[in-house]
């Protein structure tokens, strides 16, 4: 869950910093931060098992990394919709 909030942390601070952006962005930016992070976390551990939920971040026992992705993917649908 930690992850998951550091993540979505540093993408609302962007956007402070960036000016207003849509929901699809802030996943796109949130995103890959989770996963990097999670990643990072899972290969410094002495199993280094990126799928085993007990050994990183998790959310209902799914990797956190996994949720990175999906948001990153939906971010850009969402962003890809709203392109004129």
């Amino acid at each position: 869950m930690g992850i998951c909030v550091i993540g979505f942390g540093l993408a609302f601070l962007a956007q402070c910093f960036l000016g207003s952006m849509s929901e699809g962005h802030l996943m796109i930016i949130a995103g890959p931060i989770i996963a990097i992070l999670d990643i990072a976390y899972r290969l410094r551990s002495k199993d280094k098992s990126l799928f085993k939920s007990s050994k990183g971040g998790s959310l209902f026992l799914l990797p956190a990394w996994c949720f990175g992705l999906f948001w990153l993917i939906l971010g850009m649908v969402y962003v890809l919709n709203k392109a004129p």
